[in-house]
């Protein structure tokens, strides 16, 4: 009997482990906002009218419909206003340094059995192209990021000066 009982309690918390990691990760009606939540944590993106990609929540995730604080870039680069520490810095081969990047595409998929998503952002103006990953690993309470940038160009180099 208490084999069949621990059974029974394990299929239940492996369906429960599913349920959390499809529900971690959720597209807006509008397909340019995400929440992504773990456990105790909330935190929202979403792409504004200039095409800008912001975080505009981080915190508790029972706060995450209260998002009323300024929005800052997802990835912050060299170029324009910023309000934190460039993530990426660049030189492009005729000298300039400023990266001004838009919303291309994104996309949610599963990377070692944990949802993620990607989101990609161009240069408006150099072949330039920056996916940012954010992955949640429930069974930790994380949200892991990194980023994949590349030179989409078929010539010319671009200096990575600076990349966090």
């Amino acid at each position: 009997m208490t084999n069949k009982i621990l059974n029974i309690f394990l299929g239940w918390m492996a369906t429960l482990s599913v349920a959390a990691q499809t529900d971690a990760i959720k597209t807006g009606n509008d397909g340019k906002s995400w929440d992504i939540v773990t456990r105790s944590s909330g935190y929202r993106l979403e792409v504004s009218a200039k095409g800008e990609v912001n975080a505009v929540y981080f915190g508790n995730r029972l706060n995450l419909e209260r998002t009323n604080r300024a929005p800052i870039f997802e990835i912050p680069v060299r170029g324009g206003y910023v309000a934190a520490v460039p993530m990426i810095e660049v030189i492009f081969p005729d000298g300039v340094r400023d990266i001004e990047l838009e919303y291309k595409t994104s996309e949610i998929v599963v990377i070692d059995g944990y949802p993620a998503l990607k989101i990609t952002q161009s240069d408006k103006y150099y072949p330039l192209e920056v996916s940012s990953w954010i992955r949640v690993l429930p069974e930790y309470d994380m949200i892991e990021k990194w980023v994949e940038v590349v030179n989409t160009g078929k010539k010319g180099s671009i200096r990575v000066e600076n990349l966090l």
